[in-house]
């Protein structure tokens, strides 16, 4: 998706998105996209969601036995996505799961500003 010798859109892609009439979460087919790294996982979306699954796995709804079936961890995954879509996890005033995808090209714009840093 993205040239690494020109750090843009590849132009196959870029084209397909034109042609379909898409705009790129990048921004413009013209926009670098130098400031993908380092601070990306802070912007995209399903980073920070595995994020937050991992550390509920590790934490609210861990493994109780040492040798888990399929079925036991299918119910725990169900428990965690319940509880991301749930409003206990918009609690101390974030928005949520759909807070997260919404803000997405916000939260993109913050970074490019912040040259990469991270955000708050």
């Amino acid at each position: 998706m993205v040239s690494p010798g020109h750090q843009r859109l590849s132009v196959a892609f870029a084209e397909s998105l034109t042609e379909a009439g898409v705009s790129s979460w990048l921004g413009s087919v013209s926009d670098t996209t130098e400031w993908l790294a380092p601070r990306w996982g802070d912007v995209y979306l399903h980073e920070t969601v595995i994020a937050h699954i991992r550390r509920l796995l590790d934490t609210d709804y861990r493994c109780a036995s040492l040798n888990e079936t399929v079925p036991r961890f299918q119910d725990r995954i169900k428990r965690v996505a319940a509880h991301l879509n749930s409003p206990n996890f918009r609690a101390h005033g974030g928005r949520g799961m759909c807070g997260l995808a919404k803000d997405f090209r916000r939260r993109r714009a913050e970074v490019v500003r912040l040259k990469g840093e991270r955000l708050p």
